[in-house]
């Protein structure tokens, strides 16, 4: 992850940001008893530096990142009793029941408020992802730690106060504190070390391997945090009730495509993405070597599940029809009526009495329907609803610009 090696810089006031740096060049950047100094705590690569030289900020940036570090920051509303509890808890829980190493993080008194939990992101396996993305996945293991965390620290370049230097609020520094002290010594006593900085030997973050337990909440977090988003596409909610078994692993170079194709598989069998997730990252630990950023197999998943194989690409048309479990499910008048509304859809953006009917919708009536396919009315009434319940389609009842009725049915194909 050399790549990712700059940091946005701030000294004297977080409204003072400036150009980003290589982060090994943060420390040696700063004045003598520097005040309020902060930096990022997302690591950038190159494009960082471009769209800040383009746009003269870093806000709004949404390229990939990776964080050297799992921030944690404690601040009960200023309460440093309060604060202190909840870092004991925090870090009582790393060591006692997940059983990480006490020495593979870093404690800090914030100088002020609060304190900070540096956690080396390589124990949970993280890999690099956009920065938004990213920030909700921190931010939802963060709040499984403890529900007390400051989570607004969880957003695109949130800066991230600097150990050894002054917080103005106090006069204190930021200062490191070993696990024994923060469980032993009283507030007041971390105080008094928090009046001059304070330099302790850590062995950098690259040096620590994963944590069993850390990596399964990262994986875990990347399945649920990566569900499929509201709209037509990942709407499937038809699923097979046949279990998903484990495919081959393949060797590299054929590990994305392979991944793709399981996606359409699953997909076109009604299985839900949260399944297939799961399904996919068990799958790539028989692959030879293993894909390393499970984050890319989830992305190959979500766009497996929004390829519009239904409509756009006759390779899918056909295996739509031959493995589809619903459309395989229907009788003949079933299947009839499925390949009517399918041949409707409008393939771009139209108007219709006043109506704009968009791709994939189209504009109809339960007499007409039921007169174009020779079946009865009640029927069509039935299919239109098991398609619905199925998540297929939906229908939404509309105003026409015309004289006499002029209410409309628009069904929007969904899958």
């Amino acid at each position: 992850m050399d790549k990712y090696r700059y940091r946005q810089i701030a000294i004297g006031s977080v409204k003072n940001r400036g150009n980003l740096i290589r982060t090994d060049e943060v420390e040696i950047s700063l004045p003598i008893n520097a005040v309020d100094c902060f930096t990022t705590w997302m690591d950038y690569d190159e494009s960082a530096i471009e769209y800040y030289a383009k746009n003269n900020r870093i806000g709004g940036y949404d390229g990939i990142v990776f964080p050297k570090i799992f921030p944690i920051d404690i601040d009960c509303g200023g309460d440093l009793e309060s604060s202190l509890k909840v870092c004991r808890e925090i870090t009582g829980t790393l060591v006692h029941v997940f059983d990480v190493d006490r020495n593979s993080f870093r404690i800090f008194y914030s100088g002020s408020k609060g304190y900070h939990i540096e956690i080396p992101s390589s124990l949970f396996d993280i890999t690099p992802a956009p920065q938004k993305e990213m920030c909700r996945m921190l931010k939802s293991i963060a709040l499984k730690l403890h529900d007390n965390v400051d989570d607004k620290i969880y957003k695109p370049n949130m800066l991230w106060r600097i150990a050894n230097t002054i917080n103005s609020k106090s006069g204190l520094y930021k200062v490191q504190i070993h696990y024994n002290e923060l469980h032993s010594l009283s507030t007041s006593k971390i105080q008094d070390i928090a009046k001059s900085p304070r330099f302790l030997e850590y062995v950098d973050c690259i040096e620590w391997v994963s944590d069993d337990t850390l990596s399964a909440m990262w994986t875990k977090t990347l399945v649920e945090v990566e569900k499929p988003r509201p709209g037509r596409q990942n709407t499937v909610s038809f699923t097979s009730e046949k279990p998903l078994e484990v495919p081959n692993g393949v060797l590299k170079g054929n590990r994305n495509e392979k991944c793709f194709e399981i996606g359409l598989n699953c997909r076109s069998h009604g299985y839900r993405i949260e399944d297939t997730n799961e399904l996919i990252l068990k799958w790539n630990q028989r692959n030879i070597p293993p894909v390393k950023n499970h984050y890319e197999l989830i992305k190959t998943i979500e766009s497996a599940y929004s390829y519009e194989v239904g409509i756009n690409s006759i390779v899918g048309l056909k295996a739509h029809f031959r493995d589809d479990g619903l459309y395989n499910s229907l009788d003949n008048d079933g299947k009839v009526m499925y390949l009517h509304i399918f041949c409707r859809l409008n393939d771009t953006d139209k108007e219709f009495a006043g109506i704009t009917v968009l791709q994939d919708q189209c504009v109809f009536s339960n007499r007409k329907f039921a007169k174009a396919v020779n079946v009865g009315v009640q029927k069509v009434k039935n299919f239109i609803k098991r398609m619905v319940d199925a998540g297929r389609i939906q229908v939404d009842v509309v105003t026409a610009q015309s004289a006499g009725f002029n209410k409309r049915q628009l069904l929007t194909w969904l899958y």
